[in-house]
């Protein structure tokens, strides 16, 4: 009967892969420093752009392709469908981002689209949950009704308060999610390998 194999013991055998291989640590510290330069510019305000691409020009080029993935990643992962009519936070300081590491006017018109895309499912979130409040209103009433008679007070509810609407709705805007969410994964991607190509282009 063969040995199960923990996960820690699977955990131990990629750290030892990992600390045998100089190439690979290097990858891995470099991609985490990316990833942590982009943190401090986006959430900390710590780092300017410039300071960035002073990172970035100091390393060597293989040190470079590392760092650059590191940042590409943590940009586009920040790029995701506002939620509960929330602004949309970070999408222009990313813009700005991919314009001065890596300039197109592709890339550019690509983060405008991206504003409208979000716009349009901010409106669509909105035509959902007015559409099924029109027609769950009606049971919402004879919820209230049933309230008043069994309390014998009236009793105002929300749909806010309901747990079958809430319900309702986030099917439907899970569902939403998932349309919209697919399109933008492959946009990001786009993206991504922008920056990282263009960084292998200059090396």
């Amino acid at each position: 009967m063969s040995k199960i194999r923990s996960a820690l013991e699977i955990a131990l055998e990629r750290t030892e892969s990992v600390e045998s291989n100089p190439q690979r640590i290097e990858e891995e510290t470099l991609t985490k420093e990316g990833q942590r330069l982009v943190s401090k510019y986006l959430y900390e305000h710590a780092l300017t752009l410039e300071e960035i691409q002073e990172e970035l020009s100091g390393k060597q080029p293989t040190q470079r392709k590392y760092l650059i993935s590191g940042i590409a990643h943590a940009l586009t992962a920040n790029i995701s469908i506002p939620q509960s009519g929330a602004p949309i936070d970070h999408l222009p300081a990313i813009k700005t981002a991919v314009e001065t590491l890596a300039p197109d006017d592709e890339m550019s018109e690509q983060f405008n689209r991206i504003e409208q895309f979000f716009q349009q499912y901010q409106q669509q979130t909105a035509q959902i949950r007015s559409s099924l409040e029109q027609q769950y209103e009606p049971k919402l009433r004879q919820k209230q009704q049933q309230y008043a008679q069994q309390y014998g007070r009236m009793v105002e509810l929300t749909f806010e308060q309901d747990p079958e609407f809430l319900e309702l709705l986030n099917k439907h805007i899970q569902q939403l999610d998932e349309q919209y969410r697919s399109v933008l994964d492959e946009v990001k991607d786009q993206i991504k390998n922008h920056i990282i190509q263009h960084y292998s282009a200059s090396s």
